[in-house]
């Protein structure tokens, strides 16, 4: 099914044909050879245009960063400054995992709707870090 746009087009192109066929109607002038090829191949070019539109490619969903650097946790006893380094094929809540490079330490989105990290990957909000509302982390009680 071709969808029209420009109703308009359609109706200029049936006239430009219906003068091929016709060309003693009083209403309509005679069209030169460029004018009868236009209007001829006008519904063809209209819905090849229709056809490619609908056949154009989706476009891909933004990939998550392969790796995270954090700077800036004044903490030397955790080691959270860093690279963490995407674990692949590892979703928690549609959303995926990081693990600190070289530690056993994990960075997720939890149930809470909240970032934490935790030594096992986990959707509950019980973490050691948690990301509170205002960009925050909190450490939480283990």
């Amino acid at each position: 099914m071709v969808i029209v746009r420009r109703p308009g087009i359609v109706l200029w192109a049936l006239l430009g044909l219906l003068a091929l066929l016709r060309p003693s109607l009083s209403f309509l002038t005679p069209l030169g050879r460029r004018a009868a090829l236009s209007a001829a191949l006008a519904p063809l070019a209209m819905s090849s245009a229709a056809m490619a539109e609908e056949e154009a490619p989706k476009k891909k969903k933004e990939r998550p960063p392969e790796a995270l650097m954090a700077e800036g946790y004044p903490s030397k006893a955790v080691p959270l400054n860093g690279r963490w380094s995407i674990v692949f094929g590892k979703k928690l809540n549609g959303k995926p995992v990081y693990k600190k490079d070289g530690e056993k330490m994990f960075l997720m989105s939890n149930e809470c709707g909240q970032f934490q990290i935790d030594s096992v990957a986990k959707a509950s909000c019980d973490g050691f870090g948690v990301k509170k509302d205002l960009g925050q982390w909190e450490q939480c009680p283990a």
